[in-house]
Order: structure tokens, then sequence, then C-alpha cells
């Protein structure tokens, strides 16, 4: 009973002192200075739209509406 107790002890001692070292290297990590403008996900930064050449008359949603001028057609 006294070497299970034992164990127990040394297995909990190293518990603490991973978890203490864990913590400590993710606070470092943390801290790298770039503002809080990094989302961690690793990726390219890439503009919220495509730069799409759209044909006359379409826009992309949310955008300022331009109206167009309309011109008749003459048949004859």
């Amino acid at each position: 009973m006294a070497l299970y107790f034992v164990d127990m002890v040394l297995c909990g001692v190293v518990y603490l002192i991973l978890v203490y070292f864990m913590f400590l290297l993710m606070r470092k990590r943390g801290s790298n200075g770039n503002g809080g403008s990094d989302d961690g996900d690793g990726g390219f930064k890439l503009p919220n739209r495509p730069k799409i050449d759209l044909p006359p008359g379409v826009v992309w949603p949310g955008s300022p509406v331009t109206k167009l001028e309309e011109t008749e057609e003459i048949l004859f």
C-alpha cells in the first residue's frame, strides 16, 4: 500500500509540473506583440471580396447602387 501511495504522489507532482509548463508556454505564445489582430488560423490574409470585373448593372450586395442611364432602342 505504501508503494502505491508513493507512486500516486509522484504522478501528481509530475502532472502539476507538466500543467505549469503548459500554461507558461501558452502565455508566451499568446503575447507575441501582434496587437491581437491575428485570429490564429495561420492562413493568408485575403480581401473580403474577390476583385471580379462585373458586367454593367450588376453590383455587389451592400455596395452603393449607381443608376445607369437607360437608352431606348429604335426599331425600324
